[in-house]
């Protein structure tokens, strides 16, 4: 256990973008699709969806075998988490935190169309996540450095009454966080967990997610012009 618990750690310093760490293509395509950072004289927010193929392709590249991998995200497949970070900034630079029950208190989650989610209690996720996100949140806020002090982790069902899958990246929907009065939107499927699509006629790379492209209005292909058949 502390073997795998250290290479998940490891994962995770090496893998967030938080504070602009170098990152693959694939991971940091990932990462732009599902973070969104609003920052000013008066605060920083961060709000990251964190789907379990970022942690499936981060561990690719760790030292973890397939079967490592898949014990670690297989757990976090029952659950949409967020990582919540909402600090305000004195008038002299000091970093005041939300509190735990004033984030958690503003936030709710949507599969539209459906009802609102309000996030779970930590004591109704499976000891693995909660282990995982308790290893997470100390790595996190060190990184994230005077920022980091109010990291927190908001975890919703993923799974409807009838064991079935509420959301799949790679379908199409729509993932929305309600945040007090602001609503982040989450568009399905994530682009970067699809193969590229190709301007047949520029030959230019888009995401999986795209038909048409949005400089000439062509519809793309799944192969580059250069190797279409």
């Amino acid at each position: 256990m502390k073997r795998r618990s250290l290479f998940v750690v490891l994962a995770l310093l090496v893998s967030i973008n938080a504070l602009n760490v170098p990152v693959r293509a694939d991971i940091q395509q990932i990462i732009s699709e599902t973070q969104r950072v609003e920052q000013s004289d008066g605060g920083f927010r961060l709000i990251w969806w964190i789907p379990t193929d970022y942690w499936r392709e981060s561990f690719k590249k760790s030292a973890l075998t397939q079967a490592q991998s898949d014990g670690i995200c297989k757990p976090l497949d029952d659950y949409i988490i967020f990582l919540v970070d909402d600090v305000k900034i004195g008038p002299i630079g000091g970093v005041m935190p939300l509190s735990r029950d004033e984030v958690m208190a503003k936030l709710s989650a949507q599969i539209v169309p459906g009802e609102d989610m309000k996030p779970l209690d930590p004591t109704q996720l499976s000891p693995d996540v909660k282990n995982f996100l308790d290893m997470m949140k100390p790595a996190l806020t060190n990184m994230l450095g005077q920022f980091g002090s109010g990291v927190e982790f908001a975890c919703f069902s993923a799974k409807a009454a009838s064991g079935a899958r509420l959301i799949d990246p790679r379908k199409e929907g729509m993932l929305q966080l309600n945040y007090g009065d602001i609503v982040y939107k989450f568009r399905l499927p994530l682009g970067s967990l699809l193969p590229p699509k190709y301007d047949p006629q520029t030959g230019e790379m888009f995401l999986g997610n795209y038909i048409y492209s949005p400089f000439t209005g062509i519809k793309l292909i799944d192969v580059p012009p250069s190797k279409k058949s």
